[in-house]
């Protein structure tokens, strides 16, 4: 069976508009239909960029710009809308901003960087393209750092570092800065090797051997007041030179301390203080930690994220692999029937963070460093407005440049080794040294996740043990962790890093129940999407890649162990809303279980929508899975044409028996439609992009 055909008729209305459009024919006749148009399709940004359009042909840039913006809103990848941002912010003389869909248009659509920068705005235009020119994962690498050289633009390999990103300050005007993680090292060691990385291309091609990012809202100055108030506060620090003196002056005191270049310390303030630089050069102090607990907090909230811990295979099997894990959380709530919404963590991540299904965020799409609306707050963001001091203690650096992390205080961020053992005992210093005040931590493992023996080494336990002939495995070169093989040497290494995981985890259970009552804390484990690697027929939204784990243990939990109820990764963020007592908004996706005193899900959604290639959606209720395939790519801009997509509709009994009653399917077919109204273009398509594109829209499609 195929998905059926769009509106002919809204085609033909679209076509006729960018003709008009084309020839500049922007009169009467052109709003007419326009607002034809958008009665037909309300939630498109079609109607904002032609009345942008409209406006700009006229004259009126900052109309024109304020519906470029609603556009933009809506579709944050999109060439159509990058242009006319440029016009409008070039015509109003904010080049700095224009520079950043400049720096999309050239990366996505080759187009020329083409503006004059302003002297005095030089480096915030510089920055800002490079940001664009950016991919959206894996802060702080660039993989291409913009600068000028013998009064030419050039590019390069590179990093941030010892530096603000180039991203929206928070409402109290601070922004993260990048400097280099050192807590047990030499003094300066680790800054100088973030300084001298900074000239080294192939830093950003190893990854930086995981060299690990201390990012944290921070601001620079070369004095600062400190006022504590009635309780202590934490102040961090950090020297923008080699070797520089800090001043301090408080009653009773006076004395300094040399620091290391990029690198912060914490100092304990417990009285009005001075604190200043001994050179010309300034100091960068994070944003100060206050002391301190409340009745309406609990004193730890923790957040675990276990990266592609396939639980199509560990439910039946988790007490053999993770024991521990699931002792701890028997005492509370383990979901058996919990799904991921995306394949992979770029946009499993943000889905969880935001409660938002990728399409509705725009964060889908890694190689675009686009930002998360504002008006969207993410979990982050509402524990801290609630006092909480949020920090990202491990994690690969995911979430930063989309700003689905802007709430953190501080990220600890490597690219890929993230092992249990580091993130467990970074968990339980971060809760002793901050004991005094409530915290929310984020921790993410990668233990687990199978990766292609062709570029990442499996663990040790498994080389050992892997026989010669699969050790010298001929897999394709670059296959991605979404597509590897039923194979034994990825299910060997991914049983040992469970094991791993459990075995470390269960030193940060022991801490906590030791350390803490049943109502000072709330625990929930999750993964973001699963792997392919015990599956039959492997597939990107296969029982394997997508059933994932989902567990919740603390003050508000019941205590009810193994439950069936549907879940989806939507529903994290509602569940902590419960939990933590924060309004959970309009725009959130997800739905409160009925074991939290919600309404229990009817069905959940996976889905791809990986630019390239077919859009894939699969839709499980308790009886049966539905699934569907485009004929046609993904754009870039998430927009696909889901006419004539393959159909089917199975049962969830282990038979996979087709369903063909008709009722069946149209109760899907209406689901689909609810879901992809805001993306399926129906034919409704820019010719800039086709244009773009022919390799994608020719004859002999590659995806």
């Amino acid at each position: 069976m195929e998905y059926p055909g769009g509106n002919a008729e809204g085609k033909k209305q679209f076509q006729t508009l960018e003709d008009r459009a084309k020839k500049n024919l922007y009169d009467d006749e052109f709003l007419l239909l326009l607002i034809e148009y958008q009665r037909m399709y309300p939630q498109s940004e079609h109607f904002d960029i032609f009345y942008a359009r409209y406006a700009a042909f006229h004259g009126n840039y900052r109309v024109a710009l304020e519906h470029a913006e609603k556009a933009r809103r809506k579709r944050m990848v999109n060439f159509e809308v990058w242009k006319l941002l440029i016009e409008c912010y070039t015509a109003l003389g904010q080049i700095e901003k224009a520079m950043i869909f400049q720096g999309y248009c050239c990366k996505f659509y080759g187009r020329a960087v083409k503006a004059v920068m302003p002297k005095g705005k030089l480096q915030e235009c510089l920055d800002n393209l490079t940001l664009s020119m950016n991919c959206g994962n894996y802060a702080p690498f660039c993989e291409k750092r913009m600068y000028f050289w013998k009064m030419s633009l050039r590019e390069r390999n590179g990093i941030w570092g010892g530096e603000y990103l180039p991203l929206p300050q928070d409402q109290n005007g601070y922004s993260y800065w990048i400097g280099a993680y050192n807590e047990l090292s030499i003094r300066g060691g680790r800054g100088m090797l973030l300084e001298d990385a900074k000239k080294l291309e192939h830093f950003f091609q190893a990854a930086g051997g995981d060299f690990v990012f201390d990012i944290m809202r921070s601001k620079s100055r070369k004095e600062w007041v400190v006022k504590p108030g009635k309780a202590p506060m934490i102040l961090p620090i950090a020297a923008t030179e080699q070797a520089q003196n800090v001043r301090f002056r408080a009653e009773g005191l006076e004395d300094e301390v040399r620091l290391g270049q990029w690198e912060y310390n914490f100092f304990r303030m417990d009285r009005e203080t001075r604190v200043s630089s001994a050179s010309e050069a300034p100091l960068v102090f994070g944003r100060p930690i206050p002391l301190g607990h409340s009745k309406r907090r609990r004193r730890i909230v923790l957040h675990i994220l276990l990266d592609a811990l396939n639980w199509n295979m560990l439910k039946e099997q988790a007490s053999l692999y993770m024991p521990h894990t699931m002792e701890f959380f028997s005492k509370g709530v383990i979901f058996r029937q919990h799904f991921s919404v995306g394949e992979y963590t770029y946009p499993s991540l943000p889905t969880i963070e935001t409660g938002m299904y990728p399409h509705h965020s725009q964060i889908f799409n890694e190689r675009a460093a686009v930002q998360l609306a504002p008006e969207y707050i993410t979990l982050s963001e509402r524990m801290k407005d609630l006092g909480y001091y949020c920090a990202y203690v491990m994690g690969g650096g995911h979430g930063i440049y989309n700003e689905t992390t802007r709430g953190y205080d501080r990220l600890l961020v490597n690219s890929y080794d993230l092992p249990a053992y580091v993130g467990v005992d970074r968990v339980i210093r971060q809760l002793e040294g901050l004991s005094e005040c409530d915290q929310f931590l984020l921790l993410h493992v990668m233990e687990a996740h199978p990766w292609s023996i062709r570029k990442f080494p499996v663990c040790f336990e498994t080389q050992v043990k892997t026989s010669l002939q699969e050790a010298l495995s001929k897999e394709r070169e670059g296959l991605a962790s979404v597509y590897l093989p039923n194979s034994s040497v990825y299910q060997e290494a991914n049983r040992q890093g469970m094991r791993r995981i459990d075995r470390n985890l269960k030193h940060l259970f022991d801490f906590i129940r030791e350390r803490y009552d049943e109502d000072e804390y709330v625990v929930q484990l999750y993964s973001d999407h699963g792997s392919p690697i015990y599956d039959d027929a492997p597939g990107i939204l296969s029982d394997g890649q997508t059933w994932s784990a989902y567990m919740v243990r603390g003050a508000g939990v019941p205590k009810r162990g193994m439950v069936e109820e549907l879940t989806s990764a939507v529903d994290i963020y509602p569940v902590l809303g419960k939990l933590a007592g924060f309004p959970v908004g309009e725009w959130v996706d997800g739905n409160l279980p009925a074991v939290f005193g919600g309404t229990e899900r009817d069905h959940v959604i996976s889905y791809s929508m990986f630019p390239g290639q077919t859009y894939k959606l699969c839709i499980r209720t308790k009886v049966h899975e539905f699934y569907l395939e485009s004929t046609e790519p993904v754009n870039e801009d998430g927009t696909v044409d889901l006419s004539g997509a393959e159909l089917s509709v199975h049962t969830r009994d282990g038979s996979r028996r087709p369903v063909t009653e008709p009722a069946v399917m149209d109760r899907f077919l209406e689901l689909v439609k609810g879901y992809t109204k805001s993306f399926n273009h129906e034919g409704r398509q820019w010719r800039s992009m086709i244009e773009s594109r022919p390799e994608w829209y020719g004859k002999e499609k590659k995806f």
